[in-house]
C-alpha cells in the first residue's frame, strides 16, 4: 500500500501533505536538514480497492430499517456451505448519514476463489437505509493468484 501521507522537511517549514498533492499544512521546523519521511495510515476511502458492483443488476431488496440485513440480503450467502464456510459481517458508522458495512466469506468451495469480501454502503433515505455503492473483492485459491485482497480474477 502506498503511504497516503508524508511529512516533508525543508528550508525552515515542516508540512503535512496528502500523496497527489491535495494539502499542505507548513510548520515552523526547528532546524535546517532537509528530509522526506513516510507514514503509511488507514486509507479512509477504501473504494478505490474493490471492484464496483452494478447495484441494478443485484436481484434483492436495497432498502430496508437495518444496514446489516439489507446488505447480507443482496450480498450474504444464506444457504449452508459445505467445508470451512464463514461469513464475517462488519458495521461501521462513518457518521449520521452514512453505514458501511462489510461481509467477509471464507472457505468457499470454490476451485479458484478462496474468499469474498464485499463493501457496502448505505445512506438514510424516507427513515430507512439504501445501498448507495457496492464493490467486491476476492481472495484466490493457493496457486490460482493473489493471497491477498485483490480486484485481480483468480485463475
Amino acid at each position: 500500500m502506498k503511504p497516503l501521507f508524508a511529512i516533508l522537511a525543508t528550508g525552515s517549514l515542516l508540512g503535512l501533505v496528502a500523496v497527489g498533492g491535495f494539502s499542505f499544512i507548513p510548520m515552523p521546523l526547528l532546524s535546517d536538514d532537509s528530509t522526506s519521511i513516510f507514514i503509511k495510515t488507514t486509507d479512509t476511502t477504501p473504494r478505490q480497492a474493490y471492484n464496483p458492483i452494478d447495484l441494478e443488476e443485484i436481484n434483492a431488496q436495497l432498502t430496508g430499517n437495518d444496514p446489516e440485513a439489507v446488505a447480507l440480503s443482496a450480498f450474504g450467502i444464506s444457504e449452508p456451505q459445505e467445508g470451512n464456510f464463514e461469513e464475517n459481517v462488519q458495521v461501521e458508522s462513518p457518521s449520521n448519514q452514512r453505514k458501511i458495512v462489510t461481509i467477509t466469506q471464507l472457505g468457499l468451495a470454490d476451485d479458484s476463489v478462496r474468499g469474498m469480501r464485499y463493501r457496502v454502503e448505505l445512506e438514510p433515505t424516507a427513515n430507512q437505509w439504501r445501498v448507495v455503492w457496492a464493490g467486491r473483492q476476492q481472495r484466490c485459491q493457493p496457486q490460482r493468484g493473489s493471497q491477498e485482497w485483490t480486484t485481480e480474477l483468480c485463475l
